[in-house]
């Protein structure tokens, strides 16, 4: 009992759980906290892909920025660059761009609780409409597959989409997507111009 115990205050530390009289519930992570918690890892490798995906982004650019740390890594270096237009479906993003007199097409949809990405129809149809010159999208990883991956269908299906509507599609990925397999993959590598 005692050990139990010990775990159970742990957990309630941790933030993973919250303790009841005589019982305990698992807290769900949401959007924010699961991407301060990703904003935080590997940030200079983020923003040393962030740099090299800036650079690539010729004048006058309509470009797609997917969710996710490193494209909102991308966002940043962005905010000098009064002659893009950036169309997102990541409120970050979209609170960068607007902040700093960018450009920005909010793409709407139903928010995924965990990534934050708006997703399904409305993002499709909002998307299809959109003829981008380039896509950057993320990656939950692609270890043993022929192609880029993420955790679920709904945000496939939206990368896809974006990738589909650009004329260039990159994928920014930092090092540790390479030992990580995911669940759904959204495009053949033969549909992606490069991966930074």
């Amino acid at each position: 009992t005692e050990t139990i115990r010990k775990d159970l205050l742990e957990l309630e530390s941790k933030r993973l759980i919250k303790k009841n009289n005589g019982s305990a519930e698992i807290l769900r992570e949401s959007s924010a906290s699961a991407y301060a918690r990703k904003s935080k890892r590997d940030v200079k490798e983020k923003q040393s892909i962030a740099r090299l995906a800036a650079a690539m982004i010729p004048e006058n650019s309509v470009i797609f920025i997917d969710a996710g740390s490193t494209n909102f890594q991308l966002a940043s270096q962005l905010i000098m660059r009064k002659d893009i237009m950036v169309a997102t479906n990541f409120t970050p993003i979209v609170e960068l761009m607007n902040a700093n007199d960018i450009r920005v097409i909010s793409i709407g949809g139903e928010v995924r609780p965990v990534s934050g990405a708006a997703t399904g129809p409305f993002a499709h149809y909002c998307i299809s409409r959109i003829n981008a010159d380039i896509a950057f999208v993320g990656s939950s990883g692609f270890l043993g597959t022929d192609g880029p991956c993420v955790e679920n269908f709904p945000e496939a299906e939206v990368k896809q989409e974006m990738i589909k509507n650009a004329q260039r599609a990159y994928v920014l990925a930092d090092h540790s997507k390479l030992h990580i397999r995911a669940l759904a993959k959204f495009a053949d590598w033969s549909e992606i111009t490069g991966v930074l």
